[in-house]
């Protein structure tokens, strides 16, 4: 088989196993910088008075934030003495009840 120029080659070897993990250099880069700039005295003075006179719009603040500190944990809490495999048992009664009822 004839190699093309899309083929892998040692200079371009595929990605996969054994190759770094992690963030990437840019992401490294704009979270040490968005660090400085959160944490500069200044900055947070002005962003806190943007933000409590309702011009700052609180999706950029709170990207501002994801991007300096990271997203915080979602959790999903079941109440009501639920369990995921009782959730599970009765969407499957649900869906053979559904089913008898369309051969009918």
């Amino acid at each position: 088989m004839a190699k093309t120029s899309t083929s892998f080659s040692r200079e371009h070897p595929r990605p996969g196993p054994g190759r770094p993990k992690g963030p990437c250099k840019a992401t490294l880069e704009v979270k040490a910088w968005t660090q400085s700039v959160l944490g500069d005295p200044g900055v947070r003075a002005k962003t806190l008075s943007l933000a409590r006179a309702g011009r700052l719009a609180p999706a950029i603040h709170i990207t501002l934030l994801h991007y300096a500190y990271g997203k915080p944990m979602e959790t999903v809490e079941l109440q009501g003495g639920l369990s995921v495999g009782s959730v599970i048992e009765r969407l499957v009664a649900a869906r053979k009840r559904r089913h008898h009822e369309d051969e009918a």
